[in-house]
């Protein structure tokens, strides 16, 4: 007896063509994953530098509302704040003492820097890093508007921020703060 049925199985090309098919869906795939990863990271990076320049600003601005007048001179030469570009000076409330002291916040080294004193003149420690090391300061500008000898002034702060693993994550933001503590004699 002679079998004529067609023994089944693949040809060649066939097998070429699903392979074909299978290495490109898989490059695909490939793809679409790790720019998912690339995404991710991204929007961490973004997360992280909004979340410290937050922190930065909500620090920065309570202690420059909290400012009042050096009338004694010691800290700021009897004004309200002593400035620079780069840097502020002023008298703060510290809540821990009950008593003002004088502060600085400053753009130092890509990061952000508190010196305090022990008192209310301009003798400071060791400063403290305001911003972690996840994130690099590119500037930070203070410009003080309004009368800083004696009424309200208007303090502008800018902050220019990126990740610090130059996942190409930046962020510049500015605010305005008031002081809140009125010198009226």
């Amino acid at each position: 007896m002679i079998n004529n049925e067609k023994t089944k199985g693949f040809t060649m090309a066939e097998v070429l063509v699903s392979v074909a098919i299978f290495s490109l869906l898989s490059v695909v795939l490939a793809n679409i994953f790790v720019s998912s990863i690339k995404a991710q990271s991204k929007i961490l990076q973004n997360q992280d530098i909004m979340e410290e320049s937050n922190y930065a600003l909500e620090y920065m601005g309570k202690a420059l509302r909290m400012a009042k007048k050096d009338t004694d001179g010691y800290c700021t030469g009897g004004s309200n704040y002593q400035w620079d570009w780069t840097w502020i000076e002023f008298l703060s409330y510290d809540s821990v003492d009950g008593d003002y002291k004088c502060r600085v916040f400053a753009f130092e080294d890509d990061t952000i820097r508190e010196y305090r004193s022990e008192d209310n003149t301009s003798s400071f420690g060791v400063p403290a890093d305001i911003i972690s090391s996840k994130i690099k300061v590119n500037s930070l500008y203070f410009y003080v508007t309004g009368d800083v000898s004696g009424g309200q002034p208007k303090t502008t702060i800018m902050l220019d921020l990126e990740g610090a693993n130059s996942s190409g994550s930046k962020m510049v933001i500015q605010t305005t703060i008031s002081q809140r503590e009125l010198n009226i004699d």
